[in-house]
């Protein structure tokens, strides 16, 4: 797909090549480049930083992405730490088996394999960044456990039909929390990133990839709020559109039009050089009305789990360079 295509339904623009003989002017430069600073954008630039890597972060808005409104669980399993405390028997094969048979093909079996064998070693990683999660054990069945309970059964590996093919375990790890722990889990791998050295800059909106004349992506072209009212408006629309779209109120549609005229008439253009890559990290397209009629029309008009950041921007970035989506 191109942006030329009636369905691109986004502001990313195609690619520009940057030939050698070009003078372009960088305003920063950095090893790699994560474009969103979510839960994902957060963790690459920590293992970047832990790597030796220097590390520039771009966020349409503030940073946060979805997993602030989320419950801040985590599903691991083939012998957590918790799982092992709280006396959960389970392992690898047992939680591959349950998840091929949910996934029901969407997600490859290569994929899910390392996925499954990985996932007690990710928890231990995520611990040793600063993020909690306990591991008392949730006495029931429940859609999200409130305190004292972190580890419970955020699956339906009790039902019948799955208990006949793998082991039922507990899977769900709760971030502690006193409630909601999104924002807390977020809170910490905020802190971990921007402690480990990573640069943070809000409030830029990448539209395009840069690429040499071999094709390589070589860094990014972003529109970045000046400093002054507009930028602070910015931030403000985009803390309530986030509180309300989490609440399913369309508030968020509303300002949309108002939020988008700000970041054009109150921004200037931004590159971002790449020595050794860009990572993109920005989420999903649910807040896209145009993207989320055309690949999943059947949803439409349902309450929408996800962040004003939402909008499909990664995935387009992704493709306008020749990235294949699944």
């Amino acid at each position: 797909m191109h942006n030329n295509d009636s369905n691109w339904h986004s502001f990313v623009q195609s690619p520009h090549t940057v030939a050698p003989s070009e003078d372009t002017q960088w305003d920063d430069t950095a090893d790699v480049v994560i474009v969103g600073f979510g839960g994902a954008g957060a963790t690459a630039a920590v293992e970047a930083r832990q790597q030796g890597l220097s590390v520039t972060l771009l966020d349409r808005f503030e940073g946060g992405g979805a997993t602030v409104l989320s419950g801040g669980v985590i599903y691991a399993g083939g012998g957590t730490r918790q799982q092992l405390e709280a006396g959960v028997e389970d392992s690898a094969d047992d939680m591959f088996t349950y998840l091929q048979t949910e996934t029901q093909g969407c997600v490859s079996d290569e994929l899910l394999r390392e996925f499954c064998d990985t996932s007690a070693e990710n928890m231990d990683w995520l611990e040793s960044i600063g993020l909690q999660f306990p591991s008392t054990r949730a006495p029931t069945k429940t859609s999200y456990p409130m305190n004292p309970y972190y580890l419970y059964f955020s699956g339906n590996e009790g039902n019948p039909a799955n208990k006949a093919i793998a082991k039922p375990a507990e899977r769900g790890h709760r971030h502690q929390s006193k409630g909601q722990a999104g924002y807390e889990m977020f809170t910490q791998l905020k802190a971990a990133a921007l402690s480990a050295g990573a640069k943070l800059t809000p409030q830029t909106q990448v539209q395009r990839l840069l690429v040499n004349e071999d094709g390589k992506v070589i860094g990014v072209e972003a529109r970045r709020m000046k400093d002054g009212m507009g930028a602070r408006i910015h931030g403000a629309i985009m803390r309530q559109m986030n509180k309300h779209n989490a609440m399913g109120i369309g508030l968020m549609h509303s300002l949309q039009g108002f939020l988008e005229k700000l970041e054009r008439n109150n921004s200037y253009t931004y590159r971002v050089k790449a020595n050794k890559g860009v990572i993109l990290a920005a989420g999903g397209y649910i807040n896209n009305p145009g993207m989320t009629k055309h690949y999943i029309p059947k949803y439409e008009g349902t309450t929408r789990l996800g962040a004003i950041g939402c909008d499909g921007s990664g995935i387009r970035l992704g493709q306008s360079v020749g990235g294949d989506t699944g």
